[in-house]
């Protein structure tokens, strides 16, 4: 009698025990699915309940009849040691009978061995304003939230295709002061380099779980100022008006994009140019380039290659065919002040153009980014820049330069 006492005791405790051990594994489960839902399918107020593998989602009414019931079970089933999905509650009963064998299973063990049973309850996320001082550094003390998919829409926030870093000529708005040394054809000295412009995505949607794609316009003007001259004179304007396509899956991003380019030349130094009697040239194409990126690490380092092709060419015989790669940095925010994060940046872009016999034109920048933590946030960097190669300015691409500079970029 005391053997089969016995028996029943440890039959029973392992039953309890494997219940207690089941419990962490609907635990990572309703973790994973939680976020999975909450940062790559925008669904913050999912509820989810994991029992012995079965997950049971519950969602508002409005919601979830705008949702991909589909698409959503087979996410959630992608997950290891989920056996099935209900978009629904819990049922009580099943609830109840769990409850009424736990509450069984310990009144059979005796009093002086009895110990408390925890049964894992159904799992409610919330989100919880950390207080915290509005003024927070240290080494990777922020992260940022390294999404997948990002808001569809017309007009949507951000970018598919992140802007390249160090490209002197990407579409944007900065201001930079660059001094050239050792020395400048022209005679320039110091200089103020600035873009007033913006990338537009006029819509992005939805491919597939991962892919999206995206449509926009850009337009910038590049010019810039001889600091030396009394009335700061006006070199050189570039105007570039175009537009794009984008798709991106997961870490990858694809790029293709077709502009139209003029350049003119300041008056300054139109006025200087007709006292000396030299000839004034003009510069104008159109170009069709792609692009192809790839994040790693957290999206912390970024790889990149493209190439373009210029026709309806004047001067008609420019060189045709241009390549350029590079790599960046995107290290994580290690401050924050108040809402703004702060992070540091660094890229460096290679190009080699058909017109001046494929010589590499080097350009690179560093400093920091204030964003607000987001990966569709507006971004305002101050950089340290340095470049050596042929101008990127417009008609002035036959003279080499170098220059070291600070500048100001905001990209929307």
């Amino acid at each position: 009698m005391h053997l089969s006492s016995s028996l029943m005791g440890i039959g029973i405790l392992l039953c309890c025990g494997h219940a207690v051990w089941a419990s962490p594994q609907d635990a990572y489960i309703a973790g994973y699915a939680k976020a999975e839902l909450t940062y790559a399918d925008h669904l913050p107020g999912a509820q989810i309940t994991v029992d012995n593998g079965v997950v049971y989602l519950k969602l508002p009414a409005r919601i979830l009849a705008h949702i991909n019931q589909h698409n959503i079970a087979d996410q959630i089933r992608s997950i290891h040691g989920v056996k099935s999905i209900q978009f629904a509650a819990p049922p009580a009963p099943r609830q109840a009978a769990t409850a009424s064998a736990t509450q069984a299973s310990a009144s059979a063990i005796p009093t002086d061995q009895t110990r408390p049973l925890s049964v894992p309850s159904p799992i409610n996320f919330r989100h919880r304003n950390l207080r915290r001082s509005p003024w927070a550094f240290g080494l990777h003390v922020l992260h940022r939230h390294h999404l997948y998919r990002m808001p569809t829409g017309f007009l949507p926030p951000g970018q598919l295709f992140t802007p390249l870093l160090a490209d002197p000529k990407w579409p944007g708005f900065s201001a930079a002061y660059a001094n050239y040394a050792p020395y400048h054809p022209d005679n320039l000295n110091a200089v103020v380099q600035v873009a007033i412009g913006a990338t537009v995505p006029l819509y992005r949607g939805n491919l597939s779980r991962h892919w999206q794609w995206e449509t926009g316009i850009f337009a910038t003007d590049y010019a810039y100022f001889n600091t030396n001259a009394p009335s700061v004179d006006l070199q050189n304007n570039d105007y570039q008006v175009g537009g794009y396509g984008a798709l991106r899956h997961r870490n990858w991003s694809f790029y293709l994009r077709f502009f139209h380019q003029s350049s003119h030349l300041g008056d300054g130094y139109i006025v200087n140019i007709l006292r000396s009697t030299q000839n004034i040239s003009v510069l104008s194409y159109e170009q069709l380039g792609g692009y192809v990126s790839y994040s790693f690490y957290h999206r912390w380092f970024r790889l990149y290659a493209g190439a373009g092709y210029f026709f309806n060419t004047y001067p008609y015989d420019l060189g045709k065919e241009i390549f350029q790669y590079g790599a960046e940095f995107h290290g994580p925010a290690f401050a924050r002040i108040h809402s703004i994060y702060v992070s540091p940046v660094a890229g460096i872009d290679f190009k080699n153009w058909a017109q001046t016999h494929y010589s590499t034109d080097i350009s690179a920048r560093a400093g920091i980014q204030l964003d607000n933590g987001t990966i569709y946030s507006p971004t305002m960097q101050f950089l340290l820049e340095f470049y050596h190669g042929h101008s990127p300015f417009g008609e002035f691409y036959n003279n080499v330069i170098q220059y070291v500079g600070i500048g100001l970029h905001v990209q929307y």
